[in-house]
């Protein structure tokens, strides 16, 4: 072997070696299941940043109520305002499969790492019921959803969750959990007032300030979901006396 193709070949073998150290990974494949197929779509169509092929994709791969819950523009908007923001994603790894739904890991463009849940409706033709993203700081920490818990055994949960929270100062106050508007729990924990070592009842009153604006935030997101209204809209659309 001549001195400069063995060069060669030890570079290249150093330069694998190297590879193999710093942690490269072959490359992670999607699952062949209505999650998976669902997602691939949506990966392609995000990172080719087309806004034809993201509107495609929406109305290909999306179940019909989601479609109808959002106006496209809007799906759209948000959609190319992400890609601009992060750069392609790239998938780092399978957290959780199943046929319906799909956790992945993602790196963004820019090197921050993302959890993409990706959830079917479990009917034919098994559109894309939602798409949900959350910015994560450790990708290890990633972990698959626990299993769902059972209404009969919902109530022992919260009061076992919410005791342990109180015991640690981390949680003062009343909780009611309804489901379909009929209550499934009502509690109260801890103290309305440290000084007296008032505890709170159920009927407890309490001055909620600044956190009302979340509240009204839920409430806007739930409406715009259902289509009611638009967050684009100006306020004179819905109160036409505001001076």
């Amino acid at each position: 072997m001549r001195w400069d193709k063995l060069v060669v070949a030890c570079a290249a073998v150093l330069f694998l070696a190297g590879a193999v150290a710093i942690g490269w990974a072959a490359e992670v494949k999607l699952p062949d299941t209505h999650a998976g197929r669902h997602a691939s779509a949506w990966l392609g169509a995000y990172n080719s940043g087309d806004t034809t092929a993201m509107r495609t994709m929406c109305e290909q791969h999306l179940a019909a109520r989601s479609l109808a819950a959002r106006p496209m523009e809007d799906r759209l908007g948000q959609l190319r305002a992400a890609r601009d923001r992060d750069g392609r994603l790239s998938l780092q790894r399978v957290v959780q499969s199943e046929e319906h739904f799909l956790r992945l890991l993602v790196e963004t463009e820019r090197g921050a790492f993302l959890q993409l849940d990706f959830e079917c409706v479990e009917s034919s033709p098994y559109g894309l019921a939602g798409v949900g993203i959350m910015g994560v700081r450790d990708p290890a920490a990633v972990v698959p959803r626990p299993a769902p818990i059972t209404a009969a055994r919902l109530p022992a949960h919260f009061d076992s969750c919410l005791t342990e929270w109180t015991r640690a100062g981390r949680f003062s106050g009343v909780v009611l959990v309804a489901r379909d508007g009929k209550p499934v729990f009502r509690k109260a924990y801890g103290l309305a007032d440290r000084r007296f070592g008032a505890a709170n009842r159920e009927e407890t009153r309490f001055n909620m300030g600044s956190l009302g604006k979340r509240v009204t935030k839920l409430a806007i997101a739930q409406l715009v979901e259902a289509g009611r209204l638009r967050l684009e809209d100006p306020l004179a659309r819905w109160l036409p006396d505001w001076p």
